[in-house]
């Protein structure tokens, strides 16, 4: 369990609105996200850009036109990992909808 303090390195201010979005409490919103941290598949979020580099969002089926935030869960040194979810216009939005997701 986190304690009040622990705010993963995010602004009380993006808390508060990855809470609204989904109707919690900010300490509900970092409880879940602390609790995703602490289990074999992690939460990681991406900022993509369009650009050529890109080419893998074609391959995972997303528009690599399409910019934006996207996020999946990632087993730190295996090769597990859930499919990338978005985009969403800002890192906010992609907290969201992780934790409406995965969230317990």
């Amino acid at each position: 369990m986190l304690n009040q303090y622990d705010n993963h390195g995010l602004s009380a201010w993006t808390w508060n609105k990855v809470a609204r979005e989904l109707a919690w409490t900010a300490g509900e919103a970092m409880d879940a996200w602390g609790d995703l941290e602490q289990g074999f598949m992690t939460p990681q979020i991406e900022l993509f850009q369009v650009s050529p580099e890109h080419e893998y969002l074609e391959k995972m089926g997303e528009d690599p036109n399409q910019p934006g935030y996207y996020h999946r869960l990632s087993a730190s040194g295996y090769m597990d990992c859930t499919d990338w979810s978005g985009p969403f216009p800002t890192l906010e939005d992609a907290m969201a909808d992780l934790l409406s997701q995965y969230a317990d």
